[in-house]
């Protein structure tokens, strides 16, 4: 095995087509529902439906393709074709969503959404299975998981300036189709050739197994692997709490503040302030045991959103809440960072045991728990706070606003705390960051 450490230009090659990816995700999470319902002749539930049945095809996709690039071998290495077939997919499917014809048909935009949910899926799985095994040292994994959420950030903020460049109306930010229409090209544009550069550039993934993959015998293995089930429940718990502050924390800054004019800039500040810790989270990462600074980060998140029961309702929380973005940014940049690099950890330490390979089928097993219980906490929270009577744009009682600040509040902090105690039951070797084979037992 090659031992010597991967150089930054080559890293960045390989991380870069996530610009793209994260660039392309934020429409479909924010916009697109909106946009056909205005822009289209599709009707609200028809919209639901397709969008509901295109995260179920996602779904099932992972399994199916985490099997396909750990199982079968190329001259090229197990993860760049998948990458190459992934591009014109994905392209082709983003495409089609952000340029509809006005009067459409509910199948155009289903076979859409199966187009970009296929090349979405070969595209993420084996990126980041190849990023886990591309350099297994301590170091260079950091560097990787670093520049992978540095260009999501980046992404998702070039996301926000389409507006801006691109709406025909002066002074509007809207997403307008012409506006779409340009983030259309520019991803069809620019993807396939970040691709491209990362499957030239890159190295192949590094091999630790050397046995046949059989697909009953590595789900028996996943199955009885308790340093994967451990780290499954506790990223899973904060995954729940991630879904949770997404279905809420834009209809608290409503809702409870009515300061809707400032989302963007509270938003703007949450990304931003991604951007600049991960410098600092490589620097800290080198420094302290990797799941001992999850227990830690864990528990600031707790803490952080306990903080929202002192922040006085109204539009004079506005400085606040650029504060508390600006935290809570900073601490979700290091757990997702964290997130990666433990997740790299349990897959060596599976690979020294069981003597396989399968990165893409751990990635794929932590996919399906994190879009089931984000999926979870995103629509449990709004069923929780609708059944307690909030209604936006309308006069809430006081027993509606304070089910959406305890929620807020009490539902991220909890599941944080219990997601530190569950990382707690993994215990790695400071000096290696090699997992040990059985986890800790209480």
């Amino acid at each position: 095995m090659n031992t010597a450490p991967v150089p930054a230009w080559r890293l960045i090659s390989f991380a870069s087509p996530a610009l793209i990816t994260y660039m392309a995700w934020m429409p479909l999470g924010y916009v697109i529902v909106k946009f056909y319902a205005k822009y289209t002749s599709l009707d609200l539930a028809t919209i639901g439906l397709i969008i509901f049945l295109g995260r179920i095809f996602d779904a099932a996709m992972d399994p199916a393709v985490a099997y396909l690039s750990d199982r079968f071998d190329t001259r090229w290495g197990r993860r760049k074709p998948w990458l190459l077939l992934s591009a014109p997919l994905f392209v082709t499917g983003f495409v089609m969503i952000v340029s509809p014809p006005q009067d459409i048909h509910w199948a155009y935009f289903l076979f859409a959404n199966v187009l970009l949910y296929s090349g979405w899926t070969l595209f993420e799985i084996t990126h980041v299975a190849w990023g886990l095994e591309m350099d297994r040292a301590p170091a260079s994994r950091a560097r990787i998981a670093v520049l992978l959420k540095v260009c999501a950030y980046l992404g998702s903020l070039a996301f926000f300036a389409f507006p801006f460049l691109f709406n025909p109306e002066p002074g509007s930010t809207e997403f307008t189709p012409q506006v779409m229409t340009a983030l259309g090209i520019a991803v069809a544009t620019a993807f396939p050739l970040l691709v491209l550069l990362a499957v030239t550039a890159a190295p192949r993934e590094q091999r630790v197994g050397d046995q046949p993959f059989r697909i009953r015998e590595v789900l028996s293995e996943m199955c009885a692997n308790r340093c994967l089930l451990f780290y499954l429940c506790a990223f899973g718990l904060w995954a729940l709490a991630d879904g949770l502050i997404v279905g809420l924390f834009l209809v608290y800054v409503d809702a409870y503040h009515d300061l809707s004019a400032a989302e963007g800039l509270i938003l703007l500040a949450a990304y931003l302030s991604r951007v600049v810790a991960a410098p600092l989270v490589l620097a800290l990462v080198r420094l302290f045991d990797l799941r001992r600074f999850w227990v830690f980060g864990a528990l600031a998140n707790a803490g952080l959103y306990l903080t929202l029961f002192l922040i006085p309702a109204g539009e004079g929380a506005f400085l606040w809440l650029m504060i508390f973005a600006v935290l809570a940014g900073l601490i979700d940049c290091a757990l997702g960072i964290l997130a990666l690099m433990l997740l790299g950890e349990v897959i060596d330490d599976d690979a020294r045991r069981t003597r396989r390979d399968k990165a893409a089928s751990c990635k794929a097993a932590v996919n399906l728990v994190e879009k089931a219980l984000r999926a979870l906490g995103m629509s449990g929270g709004l069923v929780i706070v609708g059944a307690a009577g909030l209604a936006l744009g309308e006069e809430n009682t006081g027993s509606a606003l304070w089910t959406l600040l305890a929620l807020l509040a009490l539902g991220p902090a909890l599941l944080n705390l219990v997601s530190a105690f569950g990382m707690s039951f993994l215990r790695f070797d400071p000096a290696t960051g090699d997992a040990e084979t059985n986890a800790r037992v209480s």
